[in-house]
């Protein structure tokens, strides 16, 4: 089942002069260490945009973990980030080393956001981050539930109807939960088909 959103972020630096996404060649970039999720979405990025690291004043590689204290020291200007937010690496870099949110906007991703089924467009809410006056358009993927065919249907069973059964509750925890949409749970952004145990509860609810 799909949860939460997850953005792609992008912070950089307030003085640095980038204001929207295509203003980010000529920087240096933290594109994130490979393997990771902000990697892998920043290449498909760099491609739907026709950019290659030469693009780039420099080019590191660093985890999330440490991206943001790298970035405070002023090592480079820009860093990536897929994330729900609010995110507390993302408010460190904006608060504490003077960073700004960037849109992530314009044709290209709209066309990538169209043909990509487990991408969505996100909006990050003003007012989530010191510094964020307006709405943060980006896109993003959906957080995903994900088991294995060899847990047991009854147990897969339990676990959605209590996720469902609890859905306000969950909210209230977790700013990034008022995201998940009761309609879009078991539709939208889905990469792996749905357990028996899913399609039994949907069945109970006449939704199969």
């Amino acid at each position: 089942m799909s949860l939460h959103t997850e953005a792609f972020t992008i912070v950089a630096k307030a003085y640095g002069g980038v204001q929207e996404l295509t203003d980010i060649p000529g920087r240096r970039v933290n594109i994130g260490n490979p393997g990771s999720g902000q990697r892998a979405t920043m290449e498909l990025l760099m491609r739907v945009m026709g950019w290659t690291a030469g693009d780039f004043r420099a080019v590191f590689e660093l985890p999330t973990n440490r991206q943001a204290t790298v970035f405070c020291e002023g090592h480079f200007d820009v860093m990536v980030h897929v994330v729900g937010h609010p995110s507390e690496t993302v408010r460190d870099a904006v608060r504490g080393c003077k960073g700004r949110v960037v849109n992530v906007r314009g044709a290209k991703i709209n066309r990538l956001v169209d043909e990509l089924p487990y991408y969505t467009r996100v909006r990050i809410p003003a007012g989530t981050y010191y510094g964020n006056v307006h709405d943060i358009q980006t896109f993003g993927s959906y957080a995903t539930l994900v088991t294995t065919k060899f847990v047991p249907a009854d147990t897969v069973h339990k676990v959605v109807n209590g996720i469902v059964a609890n859905l306000e509750k969950l909210k209230t925890m977790h700013p990034a939960a008022v995201s998940i949409g009761r309609a879009g749970l078991f539709k939208d952004g889905l990469t792996a088909p749905l357990h028996d145990g899913v399609e039994r509860y949907l069945r109970e609810l006449g939704r199969w």
